[in-house]
């Protein structure tokens, strides 16, 4: 692309897609991969601000959810083990196309205050 149609068009780098909404059934889903993987102490929390993502090579601007707890007894095992966080993470945004961020708050401290 030439300097003239970069300067007419933008650089594809710049443009930010917008992903649609998680479907009920997506976000059923969700909740569902949570609690097999965390346990019943955890929840999925959807409806919050929408956030600038990755998707693969593209930046989107798509969903955050929020997973928490508010056990400290469950949240300090969970907590400790990134790894397992990390796979839970990556199953719901691939389980949840319109899901950019997944942020977790083990004790409920407020992560929806602090948007």
């Amino acid at each position: 692309m030439s300097m003239e149609n970069l300067r007419q068009h933008g650089n594809s780098s710049d443009r930010i897609d917008q992903v649609p909404a998680s479907t009920p059934e997506e976000i059923a889903l969700g909740r569902e991969i949570v609690g097999q993987e965390l346990g019943n102490d955890f929840w999925l929390t959807t409806g919050l601000p929408r956030h600038v993502g990755t998707k693969g090579d593209d930046r989107v601007y798509g969903e955050s959810v929020l997973v928490e707890s508010d056990s400290p007894v469950a949240a300090r095992t969970a907590y400790l083990d990134t790894e397992h966080i990390a796979r839970v993470s990556t199953r719901l945004t691939n389980i949840m196309p319109a899901v950019v961020k997944v942020l977790f708050d083990p004790l409920g401290r407020g992560i929806r205050d602090a948007e």
